[in-house]
């Protein structure tokens, strides 16, 4: 698939992803943030970061960085983030790296 129809179906699914897909990827989901996130004040880079259900996960002393290419996924990401001092930047970047603003 190209980016533009990546970002078109996850536009589809922004709204409905967390009820969707939530709770089929919790368990790995934690697991993965329970194994990344060890040591106090971790700089973490979370790459396909989504909806963000993961950032609560994450300790408050960590700074974790968010990367997806779903401006519409990133836009609840960040209602998400709002008030969780772990999370220091959520962006839009491509499949190279490119940031989007």
């Amino acid at each position: 698939m190209d980016l533009p129809s990546i970002r078109s179906a996850y536009k589809r699914y922004a709204r409905t992803y967390d009820a969707l897909f939530g709770p089929i990827f919790s368990g790995g989901r934690r697991m993965a943030v329970r194994l990344a996130n060890t040591e106090p004040n971790q700089r973490i880079l979370e790459v396909g970061v989504g909806t963000g259900l993961s950032l609560p996960d994450y300790r408050e002393d960590a700074r974790v960085v968010g990367i997806d290419i779903s401006p519409d996924m990133l836009k609840i990401a960040r209602e998400r983030a709002r008030d969780l001092p772990q999370v220091e930047a959520l962006l839009e970047m491509d499949e190279i790296g490119r940031a989007h603003v």
